[in-house]
C-alpha cells in the first residue's frame, strides 16, 4: 500500500532500540529518509542503510536539539513528518520517589518533546504543512501506580499535543498522540511479573503489543490518509479494562 512517504523527512526520537528502532524502520521500507535522534553512538544493524543518518545525544539537552534541526533542514530545507518517542522511566511510589528521579523524568519526556516540537514547527510553517505524532503511553491517560513521574510527563505531552493542534492545524499542520500499553519491547520485557499480569489480566486481548502494530498506527498519522484526525490521542491497549 502507498503511504505517500516515499522522499519524505522523517525525524525520529528514541531510536536505538524498541519502539522507535521499528518506526525507523517503518518508515525507511515506505522510501523515507530517516533521521534518528537518540543517546546511543551506535546506529542499529537494521538502521544501516543509506536513507538513514543518526545523531546522539539527549533530547533534554536544547542546544543539541537545535544543531540537530538545523543540519536537517541545511541539508533537506523541510522536516515533514516529527516523532517524539524517546522516554525514560524511573518508577517508584509516590512517597518514596526522590525529586531527581521525578525532575529527570519530565527533562526527557516532556521537555524533550517540547524542545523538539519548538525546534520543528517554524519549518513545518514555513512549508505550510507537517506531521507531529507524540508517544504518550496509556499511562499518561489512566495513569498508574508507581509512576507518578512517567504519567505525569505524558500527561503533560497530551496536553501540549491538543494545544498545537488546536493552534497550528489551520496551517496544515496536524498533530495527534498515540497511546500505547505494554508493548513487547525491552522496557516490558524488564517489567516484574507482579507487575506485567494485573495489566494482561485487564485487556481484554490477553495479550502484549507488537511493535509493528504501533508502527502501523504511527505512519498513517504521518500520511494523508489521516487527514481528519487532529489534537487526538489514540489508546493502542488491546483493549485494556478501566
Amino acid at each position: 500500500m502507498d503511504l505517500q512517504l516515499q522522499d519524505k523527512v522523517v525525524l525520529i526520537t528514541g531510536t536505538s532500540r524498541g519502539i522507535g528502532l521499528g518506526l525507523a524502520q517503518a518508515f525507511l521500507a515506505q522510501g523515507a529518509r530517516v533521521f534518528g535522534l537518540c543517546r546511543s553512538k551506535e546506529v542499529a544493524e537494521e538502521l544501516a542503510q543509506p536513507n538513514y543518518v543518526q545523531f546522539s545525544g539527549s533530547v533534554d539537552d536544547p542546544e543539541f536539539v537545535e544543531e540537530t534541526v538545523a543540519r536537517i533542514i541545511a541539508q533537506h530545507q523541510r522536516i515533514d513528518v516529527l516523532v517524539n518517542n524517546a522516554g525514560v522511566t524511573r518508577d517508584s511510589l509516590l512517597q518514596t520517589m526522590s525529586r531527581d528521579d521525578f525532575n529527570a523524568v519530565m527533562r526527557v519526556n516532556f521537555v524533550g518533546t517540547f524542545a523538539l516540537c519548538q525546534a520543528v514547527l517554524p519549518h513545518m510553517q514555513a512549508e505550510g504543512q507537517g506531521r507531529i505524532v507524540n508517544l504518550v503511553s496509556l499511562s499518561g491517560v489512566s495513569g498508574r501506580e508507581g509512576q507518578a513521574n512517567y504519567a505525569a510527563s505524558k500527561g503533560a505531552v497530551i496536553g501540549m499535543t491538543r494545544m498545537l493542534a488546536r493552534r497550528y492545524g489551520e496551517s496544515g499542520i496536524y498533530c495527534n498522540a498515540l497511546a500505547p500499553a505494554l508493548i513487547a519491547t525491552e522496557m516490558a520485557d524488564a517489567m516484574p511479573q507482579n507487575k506485567a499480569r494485573p495489566v494482561l489480566a485487564h485487556t481484554s486481548l490477553g495479550r502484549v503489543g507488537h511493535v509493528s502494530e504501533v508502527a502501523d498506527w504511527v505512519l498513517f498519522l504521518a500520511t494523508p490518509r489521516a487527514g481528519y484526525c487532529n489534537g487526538q490521542v489514540l489508546k493502542l491497549d488491546g483493549g485494556f479494562l478501566l
